[in-house]
């Protein structure tokens, strides 16, 4: 299995750093992180493109491209109903929180 910690990258971070991750990470996916690891976006491969269609460079900032309005499970959730809920919105990938949105 892939290691998710190499998603994370912080929305300072450059689209190139971002694609950078994703790659090193294998998920098709970045997540967006304060310094407390509290998750503030994702970003997929996507979003890059549509933001470089859009005029953003590769030295553009991750916060240009990155994707708040995000589905997220919580921690507490049981691993059926997280599955369930993938299947439903057709995601390949959910972050799992606490209750202060901390990875």
């Amino acid at each position: 299995m892939a290691d998710w910690l190499k998603t994370l990258v912080s929305p300072t971070n450059t689209i190139r750093q971002v694609l950078a991750a994703i790659d090193a990470a294998e998920l098709q996916i970045a997540l967006v992180v304060d310094e407390e690891k509290k998750l503030l976006g994702v970003i997929t491969d996507g979003d890059v493109r549509r933001g470089l269609l859009a005029g953003l460079t590769l030295e553009s900032a991750a916060s240009k491209v990155m994707n708040t309005h995000f589905t997220s499970a919580t921690k507490d959730m049981k691993p059926s109903a997280i599955e369930t809920l993938m299947r439903d919105k057709q995601l390949r990938h959910i972050p799992i929180m606490d209750e202060s949105g901390i990875l």
